[in-house]
Formats: structure tokens, sequence, C-alpha cells
């Protein structure tokens, strides 16, 4: 069974929201026409075997397909964060140990390009996670 893009709109809030979720719920969070389209995107969620109905009448995520931007992004718990957010954080210690510990007492070539390349790679990384959490 193929995923239309509505379909994969709501399984991809679904997945990056965390918490059980209704039709009203989603229909106005997606901005849907009705919550009969909603229901029909979910129906077909649910013979896929990725959400199931719970007894409240919520639906809730059962199976994690890495597909399109869920690719990008790692789950843990209820919260998901994208995977540049890690690099970000890594790249960003690397440059403040490079400037704070390596600083050297008269200005070296060396130094300058290590600090420029430092520098870019943590802000390219920012960059990239600032987008996927605009996208989510």
């Amino acid at each position: 069974m193929k995923m239309e893009s509505t379909t994969f709109k709501i399984y991809k809030y679904m997945v990056l929201y965390g918490k059980p979720v209704g039709v009203r719920e989603l229909q106005r969070r997606l901005k849907l026409s009705s919550p009969s389209l909603v229901s029909y995107h979910l129906n077909k969620l649910e013979k896929m075997g990725l959400v199931s109905k719970r007894s409240d009448n919520k639906y809730v995520v059962n199976k994690l397909v890495r597909v399109d931007t869920l690719a990008f992004f790692v789950k843990m718990g209820r919260i998901s964060l994208p995977r540049f957010l890690f690099y970000s954080v890594f790249f960003t210690g690397m440059f403040l140990v490079y400037v704070l510990v390596y600083y050297p007492h008269v200005l070296t070539e060396s130094y300058v390009v290590g600090f420029i390349i430092a520098l870019a790679a943590a802000i390219i990384c920012w960059y990239e996670t600032f987008q996927f959490l605009v996208k989510m």
C-alpha cells in the first residue's frame, strides 16, 4: 500500500508529536478540511499497521518507519530531535575547546585556518538543525 502525501503528513505529525491524538486535533493542527478526511487517512495507516486506535478514540503510532524527513530525526522517548542537533553540539563544543584551550600567544596561520574550519562546521550544522526544526 502506498502512502499519499496527506497520509504521510498525518503519520509524520503523529511520530514527531509523540502523544496519542484524536481525529479533530489532527484536523485542526494540520488544517485539513474535515474529520472524515482525517479518519480516512488514519484507517489507511491502521491497515498498514503503523497506527492503532485506543479505547478513548485516540490514535497512537505502533511502528516507526523512517521515510522522507523522518530519517533525519532521533526518537528519545516522546521527544523527536533532529540528528544534526548532536553534530551541532559536538562541533560547537570542539570549537570552544579549540578557542579556549589552544589559544596561542601569537596568532599563527594554522591557528586561524583551524578557527575558520571549526567555526564553519558549527555554523553549517546549526543551520541544518534549524532547517529541520522549522519543518517540524
